[in-house]
């Protein structure tokens, strides 16, 4: 048969025919077609009905009608229609066939007439009512009749107040894709208004978000897409030209000013930055200062008190350390130290600020609160450490981390102190009286957690410092977890000396561990460390490989002999 195609269709009949009954295709308007070997034929509804015969060889492709323009011979528009449609039922079903199985859906249904293509999105919707809704809105915003009653009814349907709380993620997760979507619908008609009418829809959104927010724990953050989108809102009203600089002025400062948290997702005022000029952009937070300076610090962490004054302060600080006014952040951050926190907020700015007698001050206000917590005390020595270290004062640093590393036992601490003792020439003297420390306390055989701890604790000490060969050792006496076994064969690993004693006490366990018998783990593991090896090694990782096949608990081990025989050669040769 003679390759159809379109084009085919718009050469016989010419441009403007081709188009005309293309339109009569789309409209439904052909009848039921006839195949009788190379005869086509079908009626086609025109001011009256038209007969069409299409003749189809494997040279020609040809037709008729009975309609004036043909005058019986003339490839006119209502050929054209019963082609297309043979066209789609026959040539498009075999690319069909031979379309992959996610096109195919789509490619079915270009070959639909319009009329058909109503009709079954129409049953469609019938069958579901969410979706029903949806175009119901689109068709009422497409007669025109789309009021800024009805936007706002439509707010109203995209965030209902769910006054039984919602907490479970996968409803949440619902409510803000159905909320997206009716506001995804009404974005056109809404930023067709006049900016003013865009505020006051956007205002109301932003309340009802904030309303509904204190019922819904959305830690998961699924309302990011909303708060998008209400952002793109406010970008488009203040980018708009039909309002003046003061106005958009009046509208950012108010909506900061608004103590409703949900207000805080536009990101304002930096969100909006470079869609104002300097001079308008430094009156906001003239207004916003005024407004802060009008407050009194609170320390009531949960309280809306708190919450306003930080949210405040933040935007102020924001922009200081934008131009890099060290005297303007300090100045921000004092006026709300009203707490241990922010004091030692205080000591660390300026100590890194160079302005170490401000830092001595902050460090005495800091240590005056009354009943400070255990964590507070804490964080108030650190920052005495972190102030004698600015001043030099090394011995006293030194002294107070010595006395917190007894206290403590920790590897960091300790580490800190030999930084520390480089300045006095004397950190050999302090790893190695860390090291002795640890040692008089830990006792072999004894499994009690503080024991093992510090075992854990001089293990990390001796990989800090390149003394791997000291923590095998103690590995050796001493039953360590897997992420410390871990961390000392890749140690050994990195110095060319692999602790092939470790891998293998490691491989055992997870093989051990491993409850499904599939043994990925320690195959993965094990094939992990044989690749690592030099040529060197390999013949003692063999070795120990085959030794640990035989070990009387693995040769009961299902499955085990057949999975490190497939991962690994050289077993299948032994």
């Amino acid at each position: 048969m003679k390759v159809l195609s379109e084009d085919t269709f718009k050469t016989l009949a010419g441009a403007d025919a081709y188009q005309r009954g293309l339109d009569y295709y789309n409209e439904g308007r052909v009848g039921t077609i006839t195949i009788d070997g190379s005869r086509i034929s079908a009626e086609v509804a025109g001011s009256r009905a038209y007969q069409v015969a299409l003749h189809h060889t494997a040279r020609i492709f040809e037709g008729s009608c009975n309609c004036p323009a043909s005058d019986g011979f003339e490839f006119c528009k209502h050929c054209v229609a019963v082609a297309l449609s043979y066209y789609y039922q026959t040539q498009t079903n075999q690319e069909l066939g031979e379309a992959s199985t996610e096109h195919r859906v789509f490619s079915y249904l270009s070959t639909l007439t319009k009329p058909q293509l109503v009709k079954e999105l129409h049953d469609l919707l019938l069958s579901n009512s969410d979706a029903m809704q949806k175009w119901e809105l689109k068709a009422s915003i497409a007669s025109g009749s789309f009021s800024t009653a009805d936007i706002r009814k439509q707010i109203t349907k995209a965030l209902p107040y769910k006054s039984a709380g919602l907490w479970r993620h996968r409803e949440i997760a619902n409510y803000f894709e159905q909320a997206e979507a009716i506001l995804l619908t009404i974005s056109e008609p809404l930023l067709l208004l006049a900016p003013e009418a865009i505020e006051k829809l956007l205002m109301y959104a932003l309340t009802r978000l904030d309303k509904t927010l204190k019922t819904i724990d959305d830690s998961g953050g699924y309302r990011a897409s909303v708060e998008a989108l209400l952002r793109a809102w406010f970008k488009a009203m203040i980018e708009s030209e039909q309002w003046s600089e003061n106005a958009k002025e009046e509208s950012i400062t108010t909506i900061i000013l608004s103590a409703d948290h949900a207000f805080e997702s536009l990101d304002l005022p930096d969100s909006v930055a470079n869609s104002l000029p300097t001079d308008s952009f430094a009156r906001i937070h003239t207004k916003i200062e005024a407004a802060w300076n009008a407050l009194t610090p609170s320390n009531q962490r949960y309280s809306d008190a708190y919450s306003y004054y930080r949210k405040l302060e933040q935007i102020l600080l924001n922009r200081a350390r934008a131009e890099h006014n060290v005297d303007k952040e300090l100045e921000i951050l004092g006026r709300g130290a009203v707490s241990v926190d922010r004091s030692l907020e205080l000591v660390h700015r300026a100590i890194n600020a160079g302005r170490i007698s401000e830092a001595r001050d902050w460090l005495h206000v800091a240590g005056h609160f009354d009943e400070p917590s255990s964590r507070e005390l804490y964080e108030i020595e650190s920052a005495q450490i972190e102030l004698w270290l600015a001043e030099q004062n090394y011995q006293q640093a030194l002294d107070a981390q010595w006395a917190r590393f007894e206290e403590q036992e920790d590897a960091e601490i300790l580490q800190g102190a030999i930084t520390t003792a480089t300045h006095l020439d004397a950190e050999s003297s302090v790893l190695d009286n860390g090291i002795a420390y640890l040692r008089r306390r830990i006792r072999d055989h004894d499994t009690s957690h503080r024991n093992r701890q510090r075992a854990e604790t001089l293990v990390h000490i001796y990989l800090l410092n390149q003394r791997s060969d000291d923590a095998i050792k103690l590995a050796r006496r001493m039953p360590f977890s897997n992420a410390t076994l871990l961390a000392i064969i890749s140690a050994t690993n990195q110095r060319g000396q692999p602790a092939m004693q470790l891998i293998f006490q490691l491989a055992q366990r997870l093989i051990e561990g491993d409850k499904n018998r599939q043994y990925i783990k320690g195959v993965e593991f094990l094939a992990a460390q044989q690749k690592r090896l030099d040529d060197a090694h390999q013949a003692a990782f063999q070795r120990s490989l085959q030794q640990l096949l035989k070990r009387p608990q693995n040769i009961r081990q299902p499955n085990l002999a057949k999975v490190l025989r497939a991962n690994f050669a050289f077993l299948q040769e032994s």
